[in-house]
């Protein structure tokens, strides 16, 4: 899916503190995110004529955004709840709004997500992890979340020469970004001996190869460019957008050192008029650190097999020379289940539009890839940011 070049702007966000919030509940936190995030754009709530959410972990509700339309008190033109599709849901939900924007059934869309997941998740892991998985061929074995990304590792690994130390290159550099962050869950800095020497999830990752459970949630709107610039904070636009679908569950077949993510960034890349070579930085979905490496490498930012030698050095660190996830991304900002991919494209707005703290604010904000990811590498979405109308 390629985006339609007629184009569209974040006009408003707001988010939480990420870690564990246990005095609020979901719709609580909707609530607050709402209300910011149209006083950030500074609107009125019957301005907003659309709506899309994603959905809880927690428990079962059908028609998840009809129920928050009544406890938000709105009445949109256009709501959808179908983005229920893990990492790649909200930049999924950011091209959902721009086609609805501009086909004409709204004009203003929110697209809001948030769960209390670390403090009143009831279920299990593996109660979760069967929603997921083929009942079949993959859950009887074994074939949860961290040994699906383990698997992919331990690939990287074989294939290319990839160390355990370049995987903890990854989690070291987003603590380093996550402790600059005063809303992020983790803000210790570790160094790669402390990933390294972390209880072992699921060989080759460790505790710290992986992100955690959190509490939290985000919020943005998005309009038309031209209604955007009518508003209280510069625009955002959205330059181009791609997204790409595979299969489901694991196929024998395909290379899992490699991303749908090809596909979904050619799109976007092609759409937007840039190259990798364009982009000053990026928020991409890092579930576990091997994610990072794929990528970086099927975005086109260094080449297949090279994604380990490419995060050395400190590169995707604030001050580095690729600042990417410079909230701290899922590793150390946080994972608090469904909404956890909507936190990058708050921190890219917050960057483009120069608003977060000075030591964290990166030196050149012209253009920002956005990237989500669900399942091992299958769904991807890519979206490019620029506070200005083109590259």
């Amino acid at each position: 899916m390629t985006f339609n070049p007629k184009q569209c702007a974040l006009a408003g966000i707001a988010e939480t503190q990420v870690g564990r919030i246990p005095d609020r509940d979901s719709m609580q936190m909707y609530a607050e995110l709402a209300v910011a995030a149209a006083q950030d754009a500074g609107l009125r709530k019957e301005e907003i004529d659309g709506l899309i959410t994603g959905g809880t972990f927690l428990r079962n509700v059908f028609m998840h955004n009809a129920v928050v339309s009544e406890y938000l008190r709105m009445r949109p033109r256009y709501s959808s709840g179908l983005v229920m599709g893990g990492g790649v849901s909200w930049c999924h939900a950011l091209g959902e709004a721009c086609n609805a924007i501009n086909a004409g059934v709204c004009n203003t869309v929110l697209v809001i997500a948030a769960d209390p997941f670390f403090t009143v998740c009831a279920r299990t892991a593996i109660d979760l992890m069967a929603e997921f998985f083929d009942p079949q061929y993959e859950l009887p074995f074994g074939f949860v979340t961290p040994a699906m990304f383990a698997f992919a590792a331990r690939r990287h690994m074989l294939q290319y020469g990839t160390s355990s130390e370049q995987l903890a290159q990854v989690a070291v550099s987003q603590r380093r970004n996550a402790s600059l962050n005063p809303l992020a869950q983790f803000r210790k800095p570790i160094a790669i001996e402390d990933v390294l020497s972390s209880r072992m999830i699921c060989s080759p990752l460790h505790l710290l190869d992986c992100s955690p459970i959190s509490d939290g949630g985000g919020a943005f709107i998005v309009t038309s460019g031209d209604r955007a610039r009518s508003l209280r904070k510069p625009p955002v636009y959205v330059l181009g957008y791609g997204e790409a679908h595979e299969l489901e569950y694991t196929d024998p077949n395909r290379d899992i050192t490699t991303s749908a993510a090809v596909r979904s960034g050619k799109d976007a890349y092609a759409a937007a008029g840039v190259g990798p070579e364009d982009i000053d930085f990026a928020e991409i979905y890092d579930c576990f650190t091997i994610t990072m490496l794929v990528h970086l490498e099927s975005l086109g930012f260094c080449p297949r097999g090279e994604g380990g030698a490419f995060v050395e050095d400190r590169r995707l660190e604030v001050d580095g020379d690729f600042p990417t996830n410079t909230h701290g991304g899922l590793l150390s900002h946080g994972h608090p289940g469904v909404p956890a991919g909507i936190f990058h494209i708050i921190e890219a707005v917050k960057q483009l539009r120069r608003e977060v703290e000075p030591e964290r604010q990166v030196r050149n904000t012209g253009t920002c890839l956005v990237h989500g990811n669900s399942a091992l590498f299958r769904d991807a979405a890519t979206a490019i940011l620029s506070c200005h109308h083109s590259v």
